[in-house]
């Protein structure tokens, strides 16, 4: 199917709205990575130079590679995000919506597989 095609061709744009949601503190939901850092490692991670979000909310990351072994599978026209980091199950089971598309991620998506899905079309097509 063209669309999967698509969505499977975008698959490096797709984990990096989500990346960049957790680095900016926010789940799939497009709420705050809760539970809050505790004080010291807030006052910690708020030091480090690759901190982005606001003082206290977690971004799940450190090393990089939990964001890093993030990968797309595409099956029977759903879409889901997961991650070959040995710490996956633990923070799935501590935080909330960390795999996943927030609306404005989503909105900002839609133009790129669109464009996409056109180029396989027109491929399809011979055009």
């Amino acid at each position: 199917m063209l669309k999967e095609k698509a969505v499977r061709a975008e698959s490096k744009s797709i984990i990096q709205f989500n990346t960049d949601q957790l680095r900016h503190g926010l789940t799939a939901f497009n709420t705050p990575l809760l539970p809050k850092y505790s004080k010291d490692w807030a006052v910690y991670k708020s030091s480090l130079s690759s901190y982005i979000a606001p003082v206290g909310i977690a971004d799940l990351f450190l090393t990089g590679n939990f964001h890093k072994g993030f990968y797309l599978i595409v099956d029977n026209g759903e879409y889901f995000i997961n991650s070959t980091d040995e710490k996956k199950n633990d923070l799935q089971q501590k935080y909330n919506g960390i795999f996943g598309l927030n609306r404005d991620s989503q909105n900002a998506l839609k133009p790129i597989v669109t464009a996409k899905l056109g180029e396989l079309i027109k491929k399809e097509l011979g055009l």
